[in-house]
């Protein structure tokens, strides 16, 4: 609705449906475009109107949708930086001196996404069964602070599996938040968050952002932000062979094409490998017995 109203209607809400032609669409197209608007936003629009001008098709106000005949902007997809994991080990071993630590430890070792982590509450984790449940993400709004909101997709709500040491190190957070809420003299809410601020609210993700660029700073390292994280758990899963499903799963894709397109051409060494099996397979069908 937003796009309908702040982009759509300004520039051609009073073109009668009947009379709206695939040049009106591309004229409010290019002039989002020079406003500023980024290609996703204005794609976005597109394909809201779109399916908007499909229902009027299928409901016999006008015979063809004329977005049909507009090609929408294309989205050019960023190539994604890994860290190597020498230098993730070592980010991990400096995070360990700082409040922070189990949420860097848990954003590594389940690539959930950042506001995932701040979402997630005691009774979600599953200690003696080592998983987590992903059920809501925290986000942060202007004026009412961090709100929670449900994943997007089905598959966002998910649960991931976890190992020992994980469990370790978040049995000792929690141990770590009660001593803390005790020790502190400002009143203490007890919100059953994982993550909280010093009043025990859910944690502003945007916290965990500025304490991973003033440690990166402190270590003199550039072009990994903390996103870069999860990019790293998928890209170690690859490497070691995990099926693409269970990566999808873990990351909570909505479907597994977009798991391989972000990931699978990012890995050089996914390339190679599969250049040396496919040679490997061949060289074992040349040198059959039966041959």
């Amino acid at each position: 609705m937003t796009d309908i109203k702040n982009h759509l209607i300004p520039h051609m809400g009073d073109v009668l449906l009947t009379k709206l032609t695939s040049s009106h669409i591309q004229t409010t197209e290019a002039k989002m475009l020079s406003s500023g608007l980024s290609k996703r936003s204005v794609l976005h629009a597109h394909r809201v109107l779109s399916q908007a001008l499909k229902h009027a098709v299928e409901k016999g106000h006008i015979w063809r949708n004329p977005c049909d005949m507009v090609r929408a902007p294309r989205i050019t997809r960023a190539s994604i930086e890994v860290p190597n994991p020498e230098t993730v080990v070592d980010i991990l071993k400096k995070a360990k001196n700082t409040l922070h630590y189990p949420a860097f430890h848990l954003l590594t070792y389940t690539g959930a996404r950042r506001g995932e982590i701040c979402g997630l509450r005691w009774d979600d984790i599953d200690f003696q069964n080592k998983r987590i449940s992903i059920k809501r993400s925290a986000v942060t709004i202007k004026g009412k602070g961090v709100v929670m909101f449900p994943p997007k997709t089905e598959t966002g709500k998910r649960n991931l599996a976890i190992d020992s040491e994980t469990v370790d190190v978040l049995r000792a957070h929690k141990g770590t938040q009660l001593v803390r809420s005790l020790e502190l003299e400002l009143p203490h809410s007890d919100s059953g968050y994982v993550f909280t601020d010093a009043l025990g609210q859910p944690l502003d993700p945007y916290v965990l952002t500025n304490t991973w660029r003033r440690m990166m700073s402190s270590m003199n390292i550039t072009g990994v932000r903390l996103h870069d994280l999860r990019h790293f758990h998928a890209s170690l899963l690859f490497r070691s062979n995990t099926h693409p499903k269970l990566v999808q799963e873990r990351l909570g894709h909505s479907t597994i094409s977009i798991t391989l397109d972000t990931y699978s051409h990012s890995i050089p060494s996914l390339q190679r490998d599969a250049a040396d099996t496919f040679a490997r397979e061949m060289h074992q069908i040349d040198s059959s017995p039966e041959r």
